[in-house]
Protein backbone atom coordinates (compact mmCIF):
# COMPACT_ATOMS: atom_id res chain seq x y z
CA UNK A 1 0.00 0.00 0.00
CA UNK A 2 0.88 3.67 -0.23
CA UNK A 3 1.06 4.21 3.54
CA UNK A 4 4.87 4.16 3.42
CA UNK A 5 6.54 4.56 6.80
CA UNK A 6 10.14 4.85 8.01
CA UNK A 7 11.57 1.52 9.20
CA UNK A 8 14.44 0.75 11.55
CA UNK A 9 17.53 -1.22 10.55
CA UNK A 10 16.69 -3.89 13.14
CA UNK A 11 13.23 -4.42 11.67
CA UNK A 12 14.69 -4.63 8.17
CA UNK A 13 17.24 -7.27 9.24
CA UNK A 14 14.55 -9.38 10.90
CA UNK A 15 12.28 -9.14 7.87
CA UNK A 16 15.16 -9.96 5.53
CA UNK A 17 16.06 -13.05 7.54
CA UNK A 18 12.45 -14.24 7.36
CA UNK A 19 12.39 -13.56 3.63
CA UNK A 20 15.51 -15.67 3.03
CA UNK A 21 13.95 -18.59 4.83
CA UNK A 22 10.72 -18.21 2.87
CA UNK A 23 12.52 -18.01 -0.48
CA UNK A 24 14.43 -21.21 0.26
CA UNK A 25 11.10 -22.99 0.66
CA UNK A 26 9.58 -21.56 -2.54
CA UNK A 27 10.50 -22.64 -6.03
CA UNK A 28 9.99 -20.37 -9.03
CA UNK A 29 8.71 -16.78 -8.98
CA UNK A 30 7.78 -14.93 -5.81
CA UNK A 31 6.56 -11.42 -4.89
CA UNK A 32 7.85 -9.18 -2.12
CA UNK A 33 4.87 -8.47 0.16
CA UNK A 34 6.49 -7.93 3.56
CA UNK A 35 5.45 -4.41 4.63
CA UNK A 36 8.74 -3.59 6.35
CA UNK A 37 10.83 -4.59 3.34
CA UNK A 38 8.50 -2.89 0.87
CA UNK A 39 8.73 0.38 2.81
CA UNK A 40 12.51 0.01 3.08
CA UNK A 41 12.92 -0.57 -0.67
CA UNK A 42 10.64 2.35 -1.55
CA UNK A 43 12.45 4.68 0.84
CA UNK A 44 15.83 3.60 -0.53
CA UNK A 45 14.61 4.15 -4.10
CA UNK A 46 13.26 7.62 -3.26
CA UNK A 47 16.59 8.68 -1.76
CA UNK A 48 18.39 7.46 -4.89
CA UNK A 49 15.88 9.31 -7.06
CA UNK A 50 16.51 12.50 -5.08
CA UNK A 51 20.27 12.21 -5.61
CA UNK A 52 19.98 11.59 -9.34
CA UNK A 53 16.96 13.85 -10.05
CA UNK A 54 14.84 10.98 -11.35
CA UNK A 55 11.01 11.18 -11.19
CA UNK A 56 9.27 8.33 -9.38
CA UNK A 57 5.93 6.89 -10.53
CA UNK A 58 3.38 5.52 -8.06
CA UNK A 59 0.50 3.28 -9.08
CA UNK A 60 -2.69 4.83 -7.67
CA UNK A 61 -6.13 3.25 -7.59
CA UNK A 62 -7.33 0.32 -9.70
CA UNK A 63 -4.97 -2.22 -11.19
CA UNK A 64 -4.25 -5.92 -10.79
CA UNK A 65 -6.65 -7.92 -8.64
CA UNK A 66 -3.96 -8.18 -5.95
CA UNK A 67 -4.16 -4.41 -5.38
CA UNK A 68 -5.83 -3.41 -2.12
CA UNK A 69 -7.89 -0.48 -3.38
CA UNK A 70 -8.16 1.13 0.04
CA UNK A 71 -4.36 1.08 0.41
CA UNK A 72 -3.98 2.57 -3.10
CA UNK A 73 -5.37 5.97 -2.06
CA UNK A 74 -2.72 8.65 -2.78
CA UNK A 75 -3.66 10.54 0.39
CA UNK A 76 -1.71 7.82 2.21
CA UNK A 77 1.47 9.31 0.71
CA UNK A 78 1.11 12.44 2.84
CA UNK A 79 3.75 11.35 5.38
CA UNK A 80 6.28 10.76 2.61
CA UNK A 81 5.41 14.04 0.89
CA UNK A 82 5.87 15.95 4.15
CA UNK A 83 9.29 14.35 4.76
CA UNK A 84 12.00 16.92 3.81
CA UNK A 85 14.24 14.01 2.75
CA UNK A 86 12.10 13.59 -0.37
CA UNK A 87 11.19 17.19 -1.20
CA UNK A 88 13.38 17.13 -4.34
CA UNK A 89 11.73 13.97 -5.69
CA UNK A 90 9.08 14.40 -8.39
CA UNK A 91 6.15 12.12 -7.53
CA UNK A 92 4.08 11.02 -10.54
CA UNK A 93 0.68 9.61 -9.55
CA UNK A 94 -0.44 7.18 -12.26
CA UNK A 95 -3.99 6.19 -13.27
CA UNK A 96 -5.76 7.64 -10.19
CA UNK A 97 -9.22 6.10 -10.61
CA UNK A 98 -11.24 6.30 -8.34
CA UNK A 99 -9.00 8.78 -6.50
CA UNK A 100 -8.81 11.60 -9.06
CA UNK A 101 -9.99 14.20 -6.56
CA UNK A 102 -7.36 13.15 -4.05
CA UNK A 103 -4.63 13.15 -6.72
CA UNK A 104 -5.71 16.60 -7.90
CA UNK A 105 -5.59 17.85 -4.32
CA UNK A 106 -2.04 16.58 -3.79
CA UNK A 107 -0.88 18.03 -7.12
CA UNK A 108 -2.28 21.41 -6.10
CA UNK A 109 -0.74 21.36 -2.61
CA UNK A 110 2.75 19.95 -3.28
CA UNK A 111 5.11 21.45 -5.85
CA UNK A 112 6.71 18.05 -6.54
CA UNK A 113 3.49 16.06 -7.14
CA UNK A 114 2.04 15.47 -10.62
CA UNK A 115 -0.96 13.47 -11.81
CA UNK A 116 -1.12 11.23 -14.91
CA UNK A 117 -4.53 9.95 -16.03
CA UNK A 118 -3.11 7.18 -18.22
CA UNK A 119 -4.86 3.78 -18.34
CA UNK A 120 -8.15 5.32 -17.25
CA UNK A 121 -8.80 5.64 -20.99
CA UNK A 122 -8.49 1.84 -21.29
CA UNK A 123 -10.34 0.56 -18.23
CA UNK A 124 -13.17 3.13 -18.09
CA UNK A 125 -15.94 4.18 -20.43
CA UNK A 126 -15.42 7.37 -22.42
CA UNK A 127 -17.64 9.17 -19.90
CA UNK A 128 -15.56 7.71 -17.07
CA UNK A 129 -12.37 9.12 -18.59
CA UNK A 130 -14.12 12.48 -18.95
CA UNK A 131 -15.23 12.48 -15.30
CA UNK A 132 -11.77 11.46 -14.08
CA UNK A 133 -10.14 14.31 -15.96
CA UNK A 134 -12.74 16.78 -14.72
CA UNK A 135 -12.06 15.76 -11.13
CA UNK A 136 -8.31 16.17 -11.61
CA UNK A 137 -8.81 19.65 -13.04
CA UNK A 138 -11.06 20.73 -10.18
CA UNK A 139 -7.90 21.44 -8.16
CA UNK A 140 -4.74 20.53 -10.05
CA UNK A 141 -3.14 23.19 -12.28
CA UNK A 142 -2.94 22.24 -15.95
CA UNK A 143 0.86 22.37 -15.60
CA UNK A 144 0.68 19.48 -13.10
CA UNK A 145 -1.37 17.00 -15.18
CA UNK A 146 0.03 14.73 -17.87
CA UNK A 147 -1.32 12.09 -20.21
CA UNK A 148 -0.19 8.62 -21.20
CA UNK A 149 -2.06 5.77 -22.86
CA UNK A 150 -0.52 3.00 -20.73
CA UNK A 151 -1.10 0.82 -23.78
CA UNK A 152 0.18 -2.74 -23.41
CA UNK A 153 0.05 -6.24 -24.94
CA UNK A 154 -1.86 -5.25 -28.10
CA UNK A 155 -1.15 -2.33 -30.49
CA UNK A 156 -4.83 -1.41 -30.48
CA UNK A 157 -4.57 -0.33 -26.83
CA UNK A 158 -2.14 2.44 -27.77
CA UNK A 159 -4.51 3.72 -30.46
CA UNK A 160 -7.64 3.51 -28.31
CA UNK A 161 -5.86 5.09 -25.34
CA UNK A 162 -4.62 8.01 -27.43
CA UNK A 163 -7.99 8.49 -29.13
CA UNK A 164 -10.20 8.36 -26.05
CA UNK A 165 -7.77 10.34 -23.90
CA UNK A 166 -7.62 13.18 -26.42
CA UNK A 167 -11.38 13.17 -26.94
CA UNK A 168 -11.99 13.41 -23.20
CA UNK A 169 -9.46 16.23 -22.87
CA UNK A 170 -11.07 18.11 -25.77
CA UNK A 171 -14.53 17.75 -24.21
CA UNK A 172 -13.36 19.01 -20.81
CA UNK A 173 -11.41 21.96 -22.20
CA UNK A 174 -14.23 22.99 -24.53
CA UNK A 175 -16.51 22.96 -21.51
CA UNK A 176 -14.16 25.30 -19.63
CA UNK A 177 -14.12 27.69 -22.60
CA UNK A 178 -17.92 27.65 -22.84
CA UNK A 179 -18.22 28.42 -19.13
CA UNK A 180 -15.70 31.26 -19.38
CA UNK A 181 -13.13 29.64 -17.08
CA UNK A 182 -10.52 29.60 -19.88
CA UNK A 183 -10.06 31.55 -23.08
CA UNK A 184 -9.57 29.53 -26.28
CA UNK A 185 -5.86 30.36 -26.23
CA UNK A 186 -5.54 29.25 -22.61
CA UNK A 187 -7.34 26.00 -23.44
CA UNK A 188 -4.95 25.32 -26.32
CA UNK A 189 -2.01 25.99 -24.02
CA UNK A 190 -3.48 23.62 -21.41
CA UNK A 191 -3.86 20.89 -24.04
CA UNK A 192 -0.25 21.32 -25.16
CA UNK A 193 0.92 21.18 -21.54
CA UNK A 194 -1.08 18.08 -20.64
CA UNK A 195 -0.33 16.14 -23.82
CA UNK A 196 3.33 17.06 -24.26
CA UNK A 197 5.05 19.88 -22.41
CA UNK A 198 4.54 18.71 -18.83
CA UNK A 199 6.00 15.25 -19.41
CA UNK A 200 8.76 16.75 -21.56
CA UNK A 201 9.73 19.00 -18.65
CA UNK A 202 9.24 16.52 -15.80
CA UNK A 203 11.25 13.74 -17.45
CA UNK A 204 13.81 16.21 -18.88
CA UNK A 205 13.37 14.82 -22.41
CA UNK A 206 14.52 17.99 -24.14
CA UNK A 207 12.24 17.52 -27.15
CA UNK A 208 11.02 20.40 -29.27
CA UNK A 209 7.27 20.99 -29.28
CA UNK A 210 6.24 19.68 -32.71
CA UNK A 211 2.90 21.43 -33.25
CA UNK A 212 1.92 24.93 -34.30
CA UNK A 213 -1.08 25.34 -32.01
CA UNK A 214 -2.92 27.93 -34.02
CA UNK A 215 -2.54 31.10 -35.99
CA UNK A 216 -1.73 33.59 -33.19
CA UNK A 217 -3.66 36.34 -34.92
CA UNK A 218 -6.86 34.30 -35.15
CA UNK A 219 -6.71 33.08 -31.54
CA UNK A 220 -5.93 36.63 -30.35
CA UNK A 221 -8.88 37.94 -32.33
CA UNK A 222 -11.17 35.37 -30.72
CA UNK A 223 -9.87 36.18 -27.24
CA UNK A 224 -10.37 39.90 -27.90
CA UNK A 225 -13.91 39.34 -29.13
CA UNK A 226 -14.79 37.38 -25.98
CA UNK A 227 -13.10 39.93 -23.71
CA UNK A 228 -14.84 42.82 -25.45
CA UNK A 229 -18.26 41.23 -24.99
CA UNK A 230 -17.53 40.59 -21.31
CA UNK A 231 -16.41 44.19 -20.72
CA UNK A 232 -19.51 45.63 -22.38
CA UNK A 233 -21.70 43.28 -20.34
CA UNK A 234 -20.07 44.58 -17.14
CA UNK A 235 -20.54 48.25 -17.96
CA UNK A 236 -17.07 49.16 -19.21
CA UNK A 237 -17.24 52.18 -21.50
CA UNK A 238 -13.59 52.72 -22.43
CA UNK A 239 -10.29 50.82 -22.40
CA UNK A 240 -7.00 52.55 -21.64
CA UNK A 241 -4.41 51.16 -24.07
CA UNK A 242 -1.28 51.88 -22.06
CA UNK A 243 2.47 52.00 -22.63
CA UNK A 244 5.37 53.26 -20.52
CA UNK A 245 7.89 55.42 -22.35
CA UNK A 246 11.62 55.67 -21.72
CA UNK A 247 11.12 58.53 -19.27
CA UNK A 248 9.05 56.15 -17.10
CA UNK A 249 5.87 58.05 -17.93
CA UNK A 250 2.74 55.91 -18.31
CA UNK A 251 0.81 57.08 -21.36
CA UNK A 252 -2.52 55.89 -22.70
CA UNK A 253 -5.03 56.11 -25.51
CA UNK A 254 -8.68 55.29 -24.94
CA UNK A 255 -10.79 53.06 -27.15
CA UNK A 256 -14.31 51.63 -26.80
CA UNK A 257 -14.44 47.88 -26.06
CA UNK A 258 -15.68 47.26 -29.61
CA UNK A 259 -12.22 48.21 -30.92
CA UNK A 260 -10.27 45.87 -28.61
CA UNK A 261 -9.95 43.25 -31.36
CA UNK A 262 -8.27 45.78 -33.67
CA UNK A 263 -5.95 46.96 -30.88
CA UNK A 264 -4.89 43.37 -30.13
CA UNK A 265 -4.33 42.24 -33.74
CA UNK A 266 -3.47 44.99 -36.23
CA UNK A 267 -2.78 47.57 -33.51
CA UNK A 268 -3.33 51.31 -33.15
CA UNK A 269 -1.28 53.69 -35.28
CA UNK A 270 1.31 55.70 -33.35
CA UNK A 271 4.50 57.58 -34.25
CA UNK A 272 7.73 56.35 -32.68
CA UNK A 273 8.37 59.84 -31.27
CA UNK A 274 6.23 58.93 -28.25
CA UNK A 275 9.13 56.86 -26.93
CA UNK A 276 11.43 59.87 -26.96
CA UNK A 277 9.26 62.54 -25.36
CA UNK A 278 10.65 64.60 -22.50
CA UNK A 279 8.74 63.80 -19.27
CA UNK A 280 7.85 67.45 -18.73
CA UNK A 281 7.24 68.64 -22.30
CA UNK A 282 6.26 67.39 -25.75
CA UNK A 283 9.82 67.70 -27.02
CA UNK A 284 11.36 64.77 -28.89
CA UNK A 285 14.94 63.74 -28.18
CA UNK A 286 17.40 63.83 -31.04
CA UNK A 287 20.33 61.65 -32.01
CA UNK A 288 18.63 58.42 -33.05
CA UNK A 289 17.03 57.36 -36.32
CA UNK A 290 14.66 55.03 -34.48
CA UNK A 291 12.66 57.81 -32.83
CA UNK A 292 10.97 60.20 -35.22
CA UNK A 293 7.80 62.24 -35.59
CA UNK A 294 7.37 60.79 -39.10
CA UNK A 295 7.97 57.08 -38.46
CA UNK A 296 4.65 55.44 -37.67
CA UNK A 297 4.19 51.99 -36.19
CA UNK A 298 1.45 50.26 -34.23
CA UNK A 299 0.62 49.83 -30.58
CA UNK A 300 -0.57 46.25 -29.98
CA UNK A 301 -2.55 45.41 -26.86
CA UNK A 302 -1.48 42.35 -24.85
CA UNK A 303 -4.74 40.75 -23.71
CA UNK A 304 -3.01 38.88 -20.88
CA UNK A 305 -2.66 42.25 -19.11
CA UNK A 306 -6.31 43.31 -19.44
CA UNK A 307 -7.81 44.50 -16.13
CA UNK A 308 -10.86 46.40 -14.98
CA UNK A 309 -9.95 49.45 -12.93
CA UNK A 310 -11.51 49.22 -9.45
CA UNK A 311 -10.97 52.95 -8.87
CA UNK A 312 -12.88 53.77 -12.10
CA UNK A 313 -15.17 50.81 -12.94
CA UNK A 314 -16.30 52.29 -16.27
CA UNK A 315 -12.73 51.87 -17.55
CA UNK A 316 -10.55 48.85 -18.23
CA UNK A 317 -6.85 48.97 -19.07
CA UNK A 318 -4.46 46.90 -21.15
CA UNK A 319 -0.71 47.17 -21.67
CA UNK A 320 0.67 47.35 -25.18
CA UNK A 321 3.97 46.86 -27.01
CA UNK A 322 5.08 48.90 -29.99
CA UNK A 323 5.79 47.44 -33.46
CA UNK A 324 7.39 49.19 -36.42
CA UNK A 325 5.71 49.70 -39.78
CA UNK A 326 6.80 46.21 -40.88
CA UNK A 327 5.15 44.64 -37.84
CA UNK A 328 8.42 43.84 -36.07
CA UNK A 329 8.92 44.51 -32.34
CA UNK A 330 10.36 47.99 -31.85
CA UNK A 331 13.74 47.90 -30.02
CA UNK A 332 13.23 51.23 -28.24
CA UNK A 333 9.99 50.02 -26.62
CA UNK A 334 10.97 49.13 -23.04
CA UNK A 335 8.39 46.36 -22.79
CA UNK A 336 9.64 44.80 -26.03
CA UNK A 337 13.23 45.02 -24.79
CA UNK A 338 12.32 43.29 -21.53
CA UNK A 339 10.48 40.45 -23.30
CA UNK A 340 13.34 39.96 -25.75
CA UNK A 341 15.92 39.84 -22.96
CA UNK A 342 13.90 37.37 -20.89
CA UNK A 343 13.44 35.22 -24.00
CA UNK A 344 17.23 35.19 -24.48
CA UNK A 345 17.66 34.16 -20.85
CA UNK A 346 15.20 31.31 -21.38
CA UNK A 347 16.38 30.03 -24.76
CA UNK A 348 20.13 30.48 -24.28
CA UNK A 349 20.47 29.53 -20.62
CA UNK A 350 17.19 27.69 -19.87
CA UNK A 351 16.55 30.13 -17.03
CA UNK A 352 13.53 32.09 -15.85
CA UNK A 353 13.71 35.28 -13.82
CA UNK A 354 11.18 35.92 -11.05
CA UNK A 355 10.74 39.35 -9.51
CA UNK A 356 8.85 40.91 -6.61
CA UNK A 357 8.73 44.64 -5.94
CA UNK A 358 8.70 46.87 -2.89
CA UNK A 359 6.94 50.18 -3.59
CA UNK A 360 7.64 53.15 -1.32
CA UNK A 361 5.51 56.28 -1.61
CA UNK A 362 4.33 59.26 0.42
CA UNK A 363 0.82 60.64 0.84
CA UNK A 364 0.74 64.41 0.40
CA UNK A 365 -1.74 67.24 0.67
CA UNK A 366 -2.39 68.15 -3.00
CA UNK A 367 -2.64 71.88 -2.23
CA UNK A 368 0.41 72.41 -0.03
CA UNK A 369 2.41 69.40 -1.36
CA UNK A 370 3.40 68.58 2.20
CA UNK A 371 3.11 65.22 4.03
CA UNK A 372 -0.16 64.72 5.88
CA UNK A 373 1.53 63.56 9.10
CA UNK A 374 4.96 63.09 10.66
CA UNK A 375 4.92 59.45 11.73
CA UNK A 376 7.96 57.19 11.45
CA UNK A 377 8.91 53.59 10.62
CA UNK A 378 6.22 51.00 11.41
CA UNK A 379 4.47 53.26 13.92
CA UNK A 380 0.93 52.24 14.83
CA UNK A 381 0.01 55.93 14.70
CA UNK A 382 0.77 56.01 10.97
CA UNK A 383 -2.44 54.06 10.37
CA UNK A 384 -4.79 56.76 11.58
CA UNK A 385 -8.34 57.66 10.59
CA UNK A 386 -7.07 59.49 7.51
CA UNK A 387 -4.44 57.10 6.17
CA UNK A 388 -5.85 53.67 7.09
CA UNK A 389 -8.86 53.93 4.71
CA UNK A 390 -6.48 54.93 1.90
CA UNK A 391 -4.24 51.92 2.48
CA UNK A 392 -7.30 49.65 2.73
CA UNK A 393 -8.57 50.94 -0.61
CA UNK A 394 -5.16 50.62 -2.30
CA UNK A 395 -4.65 47.01 -1.17
CA UNK A 396 -8.21 46.10 -2.11
CA UNK A 397 -7.86 47.63 -5.57
CA UNK A 398 -4.55 45.83 -6.15
CA UNK A 399 -6.01 42.47 -5.20
CA UNK A 400 -9.02 43.02 -7.48
CA UNK A 401 -6.49 43.26 -10.33
CA UNK A 402 -4.77 40.02 -9.33
CA UNK A 403 -1.86 41.80 -7.64
CA UNK A 404 -1.20 39.97 -4.38
CA UNK A 405 0.14 42.06 -1.52
CA UNK A 406 2.40 40.34 1.03
CA UNK A 407 3.17 43.18 3.44
CA UNK A 408 2.33 46.83 4.14
CA UNK A 409 3.99 49.09 6.70
CA UNK A 410 4.78 52.71 7.42
CA UNK A 411 8.27 53.75 6.37
CA UNK A 412 10.69 56.18 8.01
CA UNK A 413 9.58 59.25 6.05
CA UNK A 414 6.62 61.45 6.89
CA UNK A 415 3.35 59.79 5.77
CA UNK A 416 5.50 57.27 3.88
CA UNK A 417 4.35 53.70 3.26
CA UNK A 418 5.81 50.58 1.69
CA UNK A 419 3.79 47.92 -0.13
CA UNK A 420 5.51 44.58 -0.81
CA UNK A 421 4.09 42.57 -3.70
CA UNK A 422 4.54 38.83 -4.23
CA UNK A 423 6.92 37.60 -6.92
CA UNK A 424 5.95 36.64 -10.47
CA UNK A 425 7.74 35.69 -13.67
CA UNK A 426 9.78 38.71 -14.78
CA UNK A 427 7.56 40.10 -17.55
CA UNK A 428 4.38 39.61 -15.51
CA UNK A 429 5.99 41.31 -12.50
CA UNK A 430 6.96 44.33 -14.62
CA UNK A 431 3.44 44.62 -16.05
CA UNK A 432 1.88 44.45 -12.59
CA UNK A 433 4.32 47.05 -11.32
CA UNK A 434 2.82 49.48 -13.85
CA UNK A 435 -0.72 48.72 -12.68
CA UNK A 436 0.33 48.96 -9.02
CA UNK A 437 1.82 52.43 -9.39
CA UNK A 438 -1.22 53.71 -11.27
CA UNK A 439 -3.49 52.20 -8.64
CA UNK A 440 -1.66 53.95 -5.81
CA UNK A 441 -1.81 57.29 -7.65
CA UNK A 442 -5.49 57.04 -8.48
CA UNK A 443 -6.77 55.66 -5.18
CA UNK A 444 -4.93 58.42 -3.30
CA UNK A 445 -6.56 61.00 -5.59
CA UNK A 446 -10.00 59.62 -4.74
CA UNK A 447 -9.25 60.53 -1.10
CA UNK A 448 -8.15 64.04 -2.11
CA UNK A 449 -4.50 63.14 -1.55
CA UNK A 450 -1.46 63.02 -3.81
CA UNK A 451 0.75 59.93 -3.80
CA UNK A 452 4.33 60.58 -4.81
CA UNK A 453 7.22 58.26 -5.60
CA UNK A 454 9.70 61.18 -5.75
CA UNK A 455 13.12 59.74 -4.81
CA UNK A 456 13.82 62.23 -2.03
CA UNK A 457 11.24 64.69 -0.77
CA UNK A 458 13.22 66.08 2.17
CA UNK A 459 16.93 66.37 2.95
CA UNK A 460 16.07 65.43 6.52
CA UNK A 461 14.57 62.04 5.63
CA UNK A 462 15.29 58.94 3.57
CA UNK A 463 13.60 58.83 0.19
CA UNK A 464 11.26 56.59 -1.77
CA UNK A 465 12.92 53.50 -3.24
CA UNK A 466 11.65 50.86 -5.62
CA UNK A 467 13.53 47.75 -4.52
CA UNK A 468 13.16 44.52 -6.45
CA UNK A 469 13.70 40.96 -5.18
CA UNK A 470 15.00 38.57 -7.83
CA UNK A 471 15.67 34.87 -8.22
CA UNK A 472 16.68 32.60 -11.10
CA UNK A 473 14.74 29.42 -11.83
CA UNK A 474 15.30 26.41 -14.03
CA UNK A 475 11.88 24.88 -14.48
CA UNK A 476 10.36 24.48 -11.01
CA UNK A 477 13.74 24.72 -9.25
CA UNK A 478 15.08 27.90 -7.67
CA UNK A 479 18.79 27.78 -8.56
CA UNK A 480 19.72 30.75 -6.37
CA UNK A 481 20.77 28.85 -3.22
CA UNK A 482 23.78 26.55 -3.12
CA UNK A 483 24.87 24.17 -0.38
CA UNK A 484 28.27 23.45 -1.95
CA UNK A 485 29.60 26.84 -3.07
CA UNK A 486 31.86 28.81 -0.66
CA UNK A 487 29.31 31.59 -1.12
CA UNK A 488 25.80 30.13 -0.51
CA UNK A 489 24.70 31.27 -3.96
CA UNK A 490 24.54 29.09 -7.07
CA UNK A 491 27.16 29.70 -9.80
CA UNK A 492 24.76 31.05 -12.42
CA UNK A 493 23.24 33.48 -9.94
CA UNK A 494 26.77 34.59 -9.03
CA UNK A 495 27.42 35.33 -12.72
CA UNK A 496 24.11 37.18 -12.83
CA UNK A 497 25.01 39.41 -9.87
CA UNK A 498 28.54 39.93 -11.21
CA UNK A 499 27.03 41.27 -14.43
CA UNK A 500 25.15 43.88 -12.43
CA UNK A 501 28.23 44.96 -10.49
CA UNK A 502 30.28 45.26 -13.67
CA UNK A 503 27.76 47.58 -15.32
CA UNK A 504 26.41 49.32 -12.23
CA UNK A 505 28.07 52.76 -12.79
CA UNK A 506 26.68 52.99 -16.33
CA UNK A 507 23.34 51.64 -15.18
CA UNK A 508 22.88 54.63 -12.89
CA UNK A 509 22.43 56.91 -15.91
CA UNK A 510 19.29 54.97 -16.81
CA UNK A 511 17.67 54.07 -13.52
CA UNK A 512 18.43 57.18 -11.44
CA UNK A 513 18.51 59.86 -14.16
CA UNK A 514 17.35 62.92 -12.18
CA UNK A 515 19.16 65.26 -9.82
CA UNK A 516 16.70 64.28 -7.11
CA UNK A 517 17.55 60.61 -7.66
CA UNK A 518 21.19 61.28 -6.81
CA UNK A 519 20.11 63.17 -3.70
CA UNK A 520 18.78 59.81 -2.48
CA UNK A 521 21.84 57.74 -3.45
CA UNK A 522 24.05 58.92 -0.58
CA UNK A 523 25.38 57.10 2.49
CA UNK A 524 23.33 56.95 5.65
CA UNK A 525 19.76 56.87 4.30
CA UNK A 526 19.26 53.17 3.44
CA UNK A 527 20.00 53.77 -0.24
CA UNK A 528 23.00 51.56 -1.03
CA UNK A 529 25.35 54.25 -2.24
CA UNK A 530 28.39 52.02 -2.93
CA UNK A 531 29.23 49.62 -5.76
CA UNK A 532 29.15 46.39 -3.79
CA UNK A 533 27.09 43.41 -2.73
CA UNK A 534 26.66 41.75 0.64
CA UNK A 535 24.43 39.90 3.07
CA UNK A 536 23.26 43.02 4.90
CA UNK A 537 22.09 46.41 3.64
CA UNK A 538 23.84 46.84 0.27
CA UNK A 539 22.86 47.81 -3.29
CA UNK A 540 22.76 44.08 -4.01
CA UNK A 541 21.73 42.12 -0.92
CA UNK A 542 21.89 38.33 -0.80
CA UNK A 543 19.09 36.62 1.15
CA UNK A 544 18.22 32.98 1.82
CA UNK A 545 16.52 32.14 -1.48
CA UNK A 546 16.82 35.28 -3.63
CA UNK A 547 18.65 38.58 -3.83
CA UNK A 548 17.46 42.16 -3.51
CA UNK A 549 18.44 44.91 -5.91
CA UNK A 550 17.91 48.61 -5.41
CA UNK A 551 18.58 49.35 -9.10
CA UNK A 552 17.28 47.15 -11.88
CA UNK A 553 18.08 46.34 -15.50
CA UNK A 554 17.76 42.74 -16.70
CA UNK A 555 19.88 43.05 -19.84
CA UNK A 556 23.07 43.62 -17.90
CA UNK A 557 22.47 40.52 -15.83
CA UNK A 558 21.97 38.28 -18.83
CA UNK A 559 25.34 39.57 -20.02
CA UNK A 560 26.87 38.38 -16.74
CA UNK A 561 25.45 34.87 -17.17
CA UNK A 562 26.52 34.69 -20.81
CA UNK A 563 30.16 35.48 -20.13
CA UNK A 564 30.20 33.71 -16.73
CA UNK A 565 31.31 36.85 -14.92
CA UNK A 566 33.08 36.20 -11.61
CA UNK A 567 31.51 37.54 -8.44
CA UNK A 568 33.88 39.22 -5.99
CA UNK A 569 33.82 38.55 -2.26
CA UNK A 570 30.98 40.29 -0.38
Amino acid sequence: GLAIRPVSDDDVLLALSALRQAVECVKGRWRLVDKVLVDFVVGFALKAAARHHIPVQFHVGVGDKEVDLIQANPILLRQVLEDPTYRDVKFILLHNYPYAKEAGYLASMYANVFADFGESDLILSSNGVYQTLRELLHMAPTTKIQFSTDGHHHPETYYIGAKWGREALADVLCETVDSGDLTPTEALTAAADILFRNANRIYALGWDFPVDLADPASSTALDAENASADLIKNGVKLIRVTWVDNGNVARTKLIPPSRLQIAATTGLGLVSAVFGLHPAADVVVTGTDLISATHEGTLRADLSTLVRLPYHPAHAAVLASYHDREGKPFPVCARTFLHRTLTTLSKTHNLTLRAGYELEFQLMDPTTLSPIDDTKYAQWAALNSRTAPVIDAIVGALEQQGIEVELVHAESGSSQFEIVMRNWEGAVAADRLVWARQTIYNVATSFNLKATFVPRFSEMQAGNANHVHLSLWRGAENIYPSATSPIPIGPETQHFIAGILHHLPALMAITIPSVNSYDRMVPGIWAGAFECWGFEEAPIRALADHFELKTMDVGLRVDGVGREACLSDP
